[in-house]
């Protein structure tokens, strides 16, 4: 039971209407071990009818709804954008890898022994699913190995940058709808600083995208259409929203706050909101204009603009680096056209991965969101 504790808070620049936030916060037991342990993995999501699918991953035990299956060991997970798809990549004998497509109700869609021969213990082994079925294998800091739903091998594609001074372990994004598969090199020293590079995978062959010699790359969202690319970068003064259209060429950019943590994009591209610790900055990427801009009385981990009622949805509490574990978590919605703000605080202890399990916000009606992957999904109206 969630204790909730209603609390409206008035900024210096807001004034404050007579409105309230409820939030509804439903339990789900998908859990195999005790909440508390920084070992167990949560996703929980809206099935079109209403209800709740679930899995937790705990070391090398699967489970999903009442499914509870052993896979030893799992070494990666990952889950198809649109949620359909669950990839686990296993350690095999010796230095093979194999892997498994499982359904989102935990049924199996496709097995696949010895994919891969790949160095044991080598954080950059990684799986990443796509919206059908199919998946690539990341098996060092920039290669990527691409697979159709069938398990054959595609082709290998390679992301050095070819710095002598090195640069950071290489990403895959990919738009929710998967219409595009995007790589790029979080941060790449050079003599002259950090820099920063995207590419795209076209077919199966890598294409130069768009290179910012500005700095590190903190994050990289592709629209559902696959017609916009919003690049997070940190300047060497202030950080740096840059639009992109879908040949690489630069639509915007515009100064955001200095040492930008954290970037969540709408997934028409339209919005984006930039984040460090407990500010929060929301961008018009149309026109470039900053909407609003605050700051919470915690590190917020989670922000979604809702364009059609201007809210903008937000949680924020006290979490443990990457533990997953968030505790004096408080939700705020702000009405960006009336520039108020509500708050309501939580008592319970919320577990998720926020690498692989990135939480969503579902829209459930006029003013009524449930927010997704958390162990306990939320569901916030405002009446």
């Amino acid at each position: 039971m969630i204790y909730k504790f209603l609390l409206i808070v008035v900024i210096t620049f807001f004034v404050c209407p007579a409105r309230h936030l409820q939030v509804h916060a439903q339990t789900i037991s998908v859990a195999v071990t005790e909440q508390g342990s920084n070992q167990t993995r949560y996703y929980a999501s809206a099935s079109k009818a209403g209800g709740y699918k679930s899995f937790t991953y705990t070391g090398n035990r699967f489970r999903t709804g009442d499914q509870a299956t052993g896979y030893s060991p799992v070494v990666d997970y990952a889950l198809s954008p649109d949620g359909r798809f669950i990839g686990l990549l296993i350690k095999g004998d010796r230095s093979m890898y194999g892997v498994k497509i499982l359904n989102s109700d935990g049924s199996l869609f496709q097995q696949h022994s010895d994919v891969m021969i790949m160095e044991a213990g080598d954080q950059s082994n990684k799986i990443f699913v796509h919206n059908d079925g199919s998946f690539t294998i990341r098996n060092n800091i920039a290669g990527f190995t691409l697979f159709n739903p069938g398990g054959i091998e595609l082709n290998r594609v390679f992301n050095n940058s070819g710095s002598l001074r090195g640069e950071a372990v290489s990403e895959l994004v990919q738009s929710r709808r998967g219409r595009q598969l995007a790589v790029y090199n979080p941060r790449i020293v050079t003599e002259t600083g950090n820099q920063s590079r995207i590419q795209i995978i076209e077919g199966q062959e890598l294409s130069h995208f768009h290179t910012f010699t500005e700095g590190a790359m903190i994050g990289l969202a592709i629209s559902d259409n696959a017609d916009r690319y919003v690049a997070l970068v940190s300047g060497r003064s202030a950080g740096i929203l840059a639009v992109l259209d879908n040949s690489g060429r630069v639509q915007l950019k515009i100064d955001v706050m200095a040492s930008p943590a954290g970037l969540f994009v709408s997934g028409n591209g339209r919005y984006a909101v930039v984040t460090r610790e407990n500010r929060v900055e929301l961008y018009d990427l149309a026109s470039g204009d900053r909407v609003a801009s605050t700051a919470t009385r915690a590190n917020v981990v989670f922000a979604h603009f809702d364009s059609d009622s201007d809210r903008l949805v937000m949680l924020a509490g006290s979490s443990r680096g990457r533990s997953g574990v968030l505790n004096n978590a408080a939700v705020y919605v702000i009405n960006t056209a009336e520039r108020s703000l509500l708050r309501e605080q939580l008592t319970d202890t919320f577990h998720w991965d926020p690498e692989k399990l990135p939480l969503t916000l579902k829209t459930m009606g006029d003013l009524n969101w449930l927010l997704l992957g958390l162990n306990k999904p939320l569901r916030i109206s405002v009446r």
